[in-house]
């Protein structure tokens, strides 16, 4: 006979911040590597960075989502309304656009891909709001790609989980 497998027990706030950074911080990481590609011009770089930008939320928004991650639950309501496949959508898009002038004329749902909410579980789980980027400076998993020059380059702004 086979032993019952224990439950999974809720993760307490402090255990769920580093969690959540370990999922959501490679997001972070590929939005900036796509905001530089922005920046290059180069609609090859952007796509590549955008194709690579999808499917990483499309591994964070399973991650975050997973049966297995208990999350208190104080913060539960937040990670189910923070959409990252409205930001996967926003990036397959971008991949698959043809001019630059097109994919700046795309436009992320912040509200729906759930801007505030990813800022109500920051602040549930005692991580900086205002500038996000901070809590993944110390995670290993965050790559800080070298800055390109700006010369025309079009800046993105996204609001990342």
């Amino acid at each position: 006979a086979h032993a019952p497998k224990p439950t999974p027990t809720m993760m307490t706030v402090a255990q769920a911040a580093p969690k959540y950074l370990e999922i959501v911080c490679p997001g972070n990481a590929a939005a900036y590597e796509l905001t530089f590609a922005f920046d290059s011009t180069q609609t090859a770089r952007i796509r590549s960075a955008a194709a690579h930008a999808a499917q990483v939320a499309a591994r964070e928004a399973g991650a975050l989502t997973s049966a297995n991650a208990r999350w208190p639950e104080a913060v539960r309501s937040d990670l189910t309304t923070l959409e990252l496949r409205v930001y996967g959508a926003y990036y397959r898009r971008i991949a698959a656009t043809d001019t630059i002038a097109e994919m700046i004329a795309l436009k992320l749902p912040i509200d729906t891909a759930g801007g505030p909410a990813a800022a109500e579980a920051r602040i549930t789980l005692h991580l900086p709001v205002i500038d996000p980027a901070t809590s993944c400076d110390s995670t290993p998993l965050v790559v800080r790609p070298t800055p390109q020059p700006s010369g025309r380059g079009a800046s993105v702004g996204v609001d990342l989980p």
